[in-house]
């Protein structure tokens, strides 16, 4: 019994302070707590950047989506994804349904290629993060990707192929640590 006695205590205990908590969020002001989510999301953005400056990161996407946006599919991340290390990139596109089929084997594209331009806009407060690069893939392919990331993460990769395969990663910005993918064949 005095066991429920100090557990109804702690719980108790626990209820109060979250009710004065919730009361010292509505005292402020809506600027206040549009300022202090700002600031925030200021923190978020600028260590997403100095990850992306880093060079050392992976998209993986969850969603592909047609340029003008007339289609849409859920994908599977450990196949589709946009990966850098250095001054190496890997972008795939794979439809685990095709295993065996395509030029990758796991039915799609794989390129794998050095980063030929890499163009990271200069951080601003408040706004999403932007990245311009090119892959130079396989037989002279160059792909171009134009990469935005907002300080939840999420990052949308416009990529760009020279045989007009274009399309429109939307997945999770991740550390290199983090991760799992599977990697197509590639001619290199």
């Amino acid at each position: 019994m005095k066991n429920y006695i100090i557990i109804f205590a702690i719980l108790c205990t626990g209820m109060i302070s979250q009710a004065q908590e919730t009361k010292d969020n509505k005292d402020l002001t809506r600027k206040e707590r549009k300022a202090i989510e700002q600031e925030e999301n200021n923190k978020k953005l600028k260590v997403l950047h100095d990850m992306i400056s880093s060079k050392t990161w992976i998209i993986q996407a969850t969603q592909v989506r047609t340029i003008d946006g007339s289609a849409t599919a859920l994908i599977e991340p450990l196949y589709n994804y946009v990966y850098m290390d250095g001054d190496s990139a890997i972008v795939q596109i794979a439809i685990p349904e095709f295993m065996g089929f395509g030029p990758n084997n796991i039915g799609g594209v794989t390129a794998h290629g050095p980063v030929s331009k890499y163009q990271l806009a200069e951080f601003k407060e408040n706004k999403q993060i932007e990245l311009q690069m090119q892959v130079h893939g396989q037989a002279n392919r160059d792909i171009q990707l134009s990469i935005s990331i907002m300080a939840n993460g999420q990052a949308t990769a416009k990529v760009y192929g020279r045989q007009g395969v274009d399309f429109i990663f939307i997945g999770d910005l991740k550390t290199l640590d983090d991760y799992s993918i599977i990697i197509g064949h590639t001619n290199r």
